[in-house]
């Protein structure tokens, strides 16, 4: 799925479900993760950039906190005031913020999606006040691998999905950002992120187009991809689908 222009996409209404789906389901125990690293304290004002479709704004506001969320898309913005009133639509590379406004920050899975990503790390660490706490999730799509008979296709397939996202390599690039933006107490947690079915995968990257790309720029023959999707199936029938991909998990002070 990409989520760098949701109000042009054919079917924005298709990204918040997705959102919808991964918030209750796969990515919660990302999410509740970040929470606990986050360390929030009664009171403080976290934002929350790229807060889609708002889960994440009440879990903040169960755990104390005073939300606020920012999003570049309209359509989730408004999706995220129905959870949290305090949604602005705003480019998270300019931050409509005065410096040092916020005790806490969180980005999940964002950082991927955008045009400069140190941008969006430069006016994060302006907002945050001296000492605040930074949380950062992003996969790295880029090293995706998925076992097959065949692992020249599977090697195909794979390069199709990186190159359908801005920044597939980003979750090994976060840490560097952080520096160069001034960040402090820097940790970083690189973590293998499973799939045990061919379904599960699919809804996480969309690999129908990512086949669809890699066969339009003779990447792979038809009959090929074909050969490899039903390898999918099978596998995934019999327990024996296996894909992989390295997630990041960071801290950092302001």
């Amino acid at each position: 799925m990409s989520f760098a222009h949701v109000d042009a996409s054919a079917d924005p209404a298709a990204l918040a479900a997705y959102l919808d789906h991964h918030a209750n389901g796969p990515m919660a125990g990302v999410k509740a993760r970040l929470l606990a690293m986050l360390e929030v304290r009664p009171g403080e004002r976290v934002l929350d950039v790229g807060c889609g479709t708002g889960h994440d704004l009440e879990s903040l506001a169960r755990a104390g906190a005073v939300p606020v969320g920012v999003d570049a898309s309209a359509e989730m913005a408004t999706r995220s005031r129905a959870r949290c009133p305090a949604v602005v639509q705003a480019d998270a590379a300019r931050l409509p913020f005065p410096a040092g406004s916020f005790d806490g920050c969180r980005i999940e899975r964002v950082l991927l999606h955008v045009a400069d990503p140190a941008a969006v790390v430069a006016e994060v660490r302006r907002v945050l006040r001296p000492g605040g706490r930074l949380v950062v999730f992003e996969p790295v799509w880029a090293s995706l691998t998925v076992d097959s008979a065949e692992p020249a296709v599977s090697r195909a397939v794979a390069r199709a999905v990186a190159e359908g996202i801005r920044q597939p390599l980003i979750g090994h690039r976060v840490d560097r950002l952080l520096r160069e933006a001034g960040f402090a107490a820097i940790t970083r947690a690189d973590e293998p992120g499973r799939f045990s079915t061919w379904a599960e995968l699919r809804r996480s990257i969309d690999l129908d187009r990512a086949l669809e790309r890699a066969v339009s720029r003779g990447k792979l023959a038809p009959e090929a991809a074909a050969r490899w999707r039903a390898e999918m199936d099978s596998r995934s029938a019999d327990g024996a689908f296996h894909a992989a991909l390295t997630r990041t998990f960071l801290t950092a002070r302001a």
